[in-house]
């Protein structure tokens, strides 16, 4: 697949306020999976561990249309390993029109977040399976996407987390309070930039 995919240097890309992601951490206690014992001392992993988002940030990821799978430490020590925050990019990109962009580093960090999250909790690294990343504006009125959708400006992800029904993973993603959650039936919706809004879907894609 050839990418016109252009990507800034990462002293360009900034990182997001830590205040932004870990504002509010919910209690979820009745949401996550009951199997688990150890649950509570899964809960809050930013206000329990100071180093949460000091870590290296690894993610386990599979494009659901492609097949393309990878796992992916995109920021290590302070600033983005460009090879790998590249490389989720263009995991992320459109298709149909066979166009990757620049996705918003904290659509990545949501992943992140949620899949430390849940190793924290059952020791075991979970794959996020991604629907729908990055779509051109053509792709977005195909599928049914609202015109004001935040995935063509590379802000946005849909997808699920094994491990998880989509309800939990929805709570999991609210939790954060990065911008928008939408709970599908077979996969949750999340965008970042904005106020916390939640959303049930329906036929009529984010």
């Amino acid at each position: 697949m050839s990418s016109p995919l252009t990507i800034r240097s990462a002293d360009q890309i900034r990182a997001p306020r830590r205040s932004l992601l870990l504002g509010g951490l919910a209690s979820l206690a009745g949401v996550l999976p009951r199997k688990s014992q150890a649950v509570n001392a899964g809960l809050n992993p930013g206000s329990t561990d100071p180093a949460f988002w000091q870590q290296p940030r690894a993610v386990k990821v599979q494009n659901a249309d492609t097949g393309q799978r990878g796992e992916f430490v995109y920021w290590r020590d302070g600033t983005y390993v460009m090879e790998d925050y590249y490389a989720l990019c263009t995991l992320g990109f459109d298709r149909r029109e066979n166009k990757a962009v620049q996705i918003d580093p904290r659509v990545f960090d949501l992943v992140y977040a949620t899949q430390a999250w849940y190793f924290g909790i059952e020791r075991k690294r979970p794959l996020t399976l991604l629907t729908s990343v990055y779509r051109t504006s053509k792709t977005n009125r195909i599928v049914g996407g609202s015109p004001r959708s935040t995935h063509i400006e590379g802000k946005a992800a849909d997808g699920d987390m094994e491990g998880v029904s989509p309800k939990v993973y929805a709570a999991m993603l609210l939790a954060f309070k990065a911008g928008g959650v939408g709970l599908y039936e077979k996969h949750c919706h999340w965008d970042v930039g904005r106020s916390p809004t939640f959303w049930r879907g329906g036929k009529v894609e984010s």
